[in-house]
């Protein structure tokens, strides 16, 4: 039986939800976490000013 790497299920998905320019915060704001999604906001604003991005927390 295959059995799928939780990491890189994990990374599927976070990659999927950013193409979708949807950016999920599902806990508490750390320096690490706000690093990243300060990265992707700025890489969303960069590939497409004039689209939304959406945050959930």
């Amino acid at each position: 039986m295959a059995t799928v790497d939780p990491a890189s299920q994990d990374n599927y998905i976070y990659n999927r939800l950013l193409k979708e320019r949807i950016i999920w915060l599902g806990s508490e704001v750390r320096d690490d976490n706000a690093n990243a999604i300060c990265s992707q906001l700025l890489l969303l604003s960069a590939e497409n000013p004039e689209k939304d991005i959406y945050l959930y927390i």
